[in-house]
């Protein structure tokens, strides 16, 4: 019971019927979105005062402006380099890496382009949205670290290929360009088999992503929601809708399966 009492109040039922649900499961997935990652200080972009307040995502965020203009649209990338530089996980991530080392999750598909869920330990995550991680010319296919050019970019440098000279974008998916195949194949298999979601700070409103939550339930999976505030779901399809900053909830509910899943072993 210290646990509780080192964290603020949750609605203890929640976390308890959501545990019982995740250590029943063999094939649980989670889903995340940008909720799991404010605890570690990166901004929910599309809330009020966030970058797309700043840069229109239909001038900067497709693929379509880069060809066109991309040192305009590194606009847009040095201030997503900016927000993440030297983050950190958070416990939220570090629950879900312990509940993939326990047995307990099969795969994270996240929505995410931090790289933390990776950072944190888990070994088996799908990228929905690429990675800030690496540099991709999309004239010739070139790729490589983007560590290196940190400090430069932080400088105001553009990157450039040393293969070709066409300029270097993070290998995040912008707008009209395709989600990574091995990704969405790796994603897909999953939610099929799946006999648990959980969605993770994260409305789950944006294709394909807004269809995995029905089609797992259509099949007979539970559906659970971690989130600060209702969404579409929640009173239609969720089993289990547990409130609040998920960096709080989740280790509560991962200490609690972990429990649940020995006591019954």
């Amino acid at each position: 019971m210290a646990f509780w009492r080192k964290t603020p109040a949750f609605d203890r039922k929640s976390i308890h019927d959501g545990a019982a649900l995740l250590a029943q499961s063999r094939r649980a997935v989670a889903i995340t979105g940008a909720g799991i990652s404010t605890a570690s200080g990166i901004p929910d972009f599309r809330s009020g005062g966030g970058i797309w307040d700043k840069y229109d995502p239909a001038e900067y965020a497709t693929i379509y402006a880069f060809e066109a203009n991309p040192g305009k649209v590194w606009g847009l990338f040095r201030e997503l380099h900016r927000a993440t530089l030297d983050v950190r996980p958070n416990a939220g991530h570090r629950a879900l890496a312990n509940l993939e080392r326990q047995g307990l999750l099969g795969l994270i598909i996240t929505q995410n382009v931090d790289g933390l869920h990776q950072a944190a330990g888990s070994q088996r995550v799908a990228e929905f949205h690429g990675s800030g991680r690496e540099l991709h010319c999309i004239r010739c296919g070139h790729r490589e670290p983007s560590d290196p050019w940190k400090d430069r970019v932080s400088q105001g440098e553009i990157p450039s290929c040393r293969e070709c000279g066409f300029t270097l974008k993070p290998a995040f998916v912008l707008f009209g360009e395709d989600i990574p195949a091995d990704a969405l194949d790796q994603a897909e298999s999953a939610v099929r088999e799946a006999d648990l979601v959980m969605l993770i700070g994260t409305s789950a409103q944006v294709a394909p992503v807004s269809n995995y939550p029905w089609l797992a339930y259509r099949r007979g999976a539970r559906i659970m929601e971690m989130n600060l505030e209702k969404t579409s779901l929640t009173d239609t399809i969720s089993h289990v809708f547990i409130r609040g900053d998920v960096s709080l909830t989740l280790p509560a509910l991962a200490a609690e399966a972990i429990r649940c899943k020995t006591a019954g072993a």
